[in-house]
């Protein structure tokens, strides 16, 4: 992985209780995907439950990472609009 990668980790909690992670790697020019499922007592599980803040069945959190001087790091969540909501809603003329 190079500096100007970007990999996106999406993790979803599953009725089964284990977790479905599918991993997206490129950089513009090359995309490379791959997945795997974690059960509870695997190493890496309560770790990614905590950092996909997976807490009932159905949660689903995508977090995109990028290698930082030699050490992936997750990149802060980008803003965006949710046209579905009035921004005038709760207002006093």
């Amino acid at each position: 992985m190079s500096e100007n990668e970007i990999q996106t980790e999406s993790a979803t909690l599953l009725e089964s209780g284990e977790i479905d992670v599918v991993v997206v790697t490129g950089d513009g020019d090359v995309v490379g995907h791959g997945g795997f499922i974690l059960k509870p007592g695997d190493g890496e599980y309560a770790e990614y439950k905590a950092r996909f803040g997976l807490e009932k069945c159905g949660d689903s959190k995508t977090i995109e990472r990028q290698l930082v001087d030699g050490v992936l790091v997750d990149l802060l969540p980008r803003v965006r609009a949710n046209i579905d909501v009035d921004p005038t809603e709760g207002m006093r003329d």
